[in-house]
């Protein structure tokens, strides 16, 4: 999935590098508790330049599998607006997370009802079973 994104910045006039505090994200993500550690989450995020593309899964984070609850969520869309940061949502497990398909995506329908423009790149080939069929 990774590749995608790649590619579809790429693909426009965009110049890519890697995010200052790209440690700082890793390590909001404590896989032993399966647990996020919201503040340094939150933190990186406050740290990141104004015009930042971000890039959010939607539901059932890969590889770990962990989110934010959705009063989290309503926090993190208050930090994208203020520093005017990019969402880059990817959704490539939604109703994975859980089972339903409307609930799954509620981190995109509240960026959007908050008026923020974004980047959404959709895949449904693990939903349909078509993930070993890529090429």
């Amino acid at each position: 999935d990774w590749e995608v994104f790649l590619i579809a910045l790429l693909s426009v006039d965009f110049s890519l590098s890697l995010a200052d505090h790209l440690e700082d994200i890793w390590l909001a993500v404590i896989v032993t508790t399966r647990s996020l550690n919201f503040q340094e989450f939150k933190r990186a995020l406050e740290n990141a330049n104004p015009g930042s593309i971000i890039l959010l899964h939607a539901c059932a984070h890969n590889p770990t599998g962990v989110d934010p609850t959705q009063e989290q969520w309503r926090e993190i869309v208050a930090v994208f607006k203020e520093r005017r940061l990019v969402p880059y949502f990817g959704s490539a497990y939604q109703s994975f997370a859980t089972g339903d398909l409307y609930r799954d995506a509620y981190p995109i329908r509240l960026f959007l009802a908050e008026g923020l423009q974004m980047v959404v790149a959709q895949s449904l080939a693990k939903n349909f079973g078509l993930y070993g069929e890529r090429t």
